[in-house]
C-alpha cells in the first residue's frame, strides 16, 4: 500500500508545551499498519532532526485494533515504539482495545457482548486472526484469542494506560467528564465519552485534552484537540506535534479505508 505524508503549517498552540519539551500523539490506528509504520518513520525523523530525543514524548491514543486489516501488526508496531533512545513513550487504552481484553478476561462474557464487538469492528480483528475462517459458536473464544495474540501482546494490552498528563496537556483516548477532576475520571469516561465533553461550553480545567475516538480530526477546539481522522474510511492517520507555543499535524495518507459487514 502506497502511503504519503502531509504536514500542516505551524499554528499557535492552545497552551504552551512544557519548556524544552516536544509532544507527539497519534490518533486511532484501527488496524492500518502501513499508515502507522509510515507515520512512525516520519515522526522518528522529525525528532532526530529537530529535537533532543530525550526531551521528546510520544503518545499513542489507543484503538490499535478493529475495522482495519492488520490488527496484530499494529499492536506490534505500537509495542516496539519509535526506537529512539531517551524518548518517553506512552501507550493509552482505547475502547476497542478494552473490547478485546473483555472478550479474553470477562467470565460473564456473553454472545450479546461478542455481537456488539463484532458490530463495531471486532469481526475484522477475528477475521485477521483466523485468516478468513469464521468463528464458530462453540469455539472457546478466550482460548482462541489468547493463543493468537501470544503472551507478549497480552502483556502489552494489559500494560496500556488510561490517561497521561504533560504540563498543560492531558492525553486520553476519548476525553474526560468535564465536571470531575482528572483524578476522579473513570475508565468509562476516558475511553468512551463524547458528550458532554465534546461540546463543553464552560470548560473548568486549566489544561487542554488531546484525544481520539470521535473521527472528526484533526480538529482544534478551545478546550480540546482531536486527532482521530477516521483512517478506516478516510485513509488518513493523523498525529499532532506540539512544541513551544505552536502545534502542527502530520498525516499518513493512503487510499480510503474500505467498510465491510464487520464494521
Amino acid at each position: 500500500m502506497k502511503v504519503h505524508i502531509e504536514t500542516s503549517e505551524w499554528e499557535t498552540a492552545l497552551k504552551p508545551c512544557p519548556e524544552g519539551q516536544s509532544l507527539f500523539a497519534i490518533g486511532d490506528v484501527h488496524g492500518y499498519a502501513a499508515n502507522l509504520g509510515a507515520l512512525h518513520d516520519h515522526i522518528r525523523k522529525t525528532i532526530e532532526e529537530s529535537y533532543d530525543p530525550s526531551q521528546a514524548t510520544m503518545i499513542w491514543l489507543g484503538d490499535y485494533i478493529d475495522r482495519g486489516p492488520d490488527p496484530l501488526a499494529c499492536l506490534d508496531l505500537v509495542n516496539q515504539g519509535l526506537g529512539l533512545e531517551g524518548t518517553k513513550e506512552v501507550r493509552l487504552r482505547g475502547n476497542h482495545d478494552a473490547y478485546l481484553m473483555q472478550a479474553i478476561c470477562d467470565e460473564d462474557y456473553s454472545p450479546e457482548d461478542l455481537k456488539h464487538w463484532v458490530a463495531f469492528g471486532g469481526g475484522a480483528t477475528i477475521k485477521a486472526m483466523k485468516k478468513g475462517a469464521k468463528l464458530q459458536p462453540d469455539d472457546d473464544l478466550p482460548t482462541f484469542l489468547r493463543e493468537k495474540l501470544g503472551e507478549e501482546r497480552l502483556a502489552f494490552l494489559d500494560s496500556l494506560m488510561p490517561v497521561f498528563r504533560s504540563g498543560n496537556y492531558v492525553f486520553a483516548h476519548a476525553g474526560i467528564e468535564p465536571q470531575r477532576s482528572l483524578e476522579e475520571q473513570t475508565d468509562k469516561d476516558l475511553i468512551g465519552i463524547r458528550d458532554p465533553f465534546l461540546d463543553c461550553k464552560n470548560w473548568p480545567h486549566d489544561f487542554v485534552v488531546v484525544h481520539g475516538h470521535t473521527p472528526e480530526g484533526p480538529a482544534v477546539k478551545p478546550h480540546r484537540i482531536c486527532v482521530d481522522s477516521g483512517v478506516y474510511f478516510s485513509g488518513k492517520l493523523t498525529a499532532i506535534e506540539i512544541a513551544g507555543n505552536r502545534h502542527r499535524f502530520h498525516s499518513a495518507i493512503s487510499k480510503k479505508g474500505l467498510f465491510s459487514k464487520f464494521f
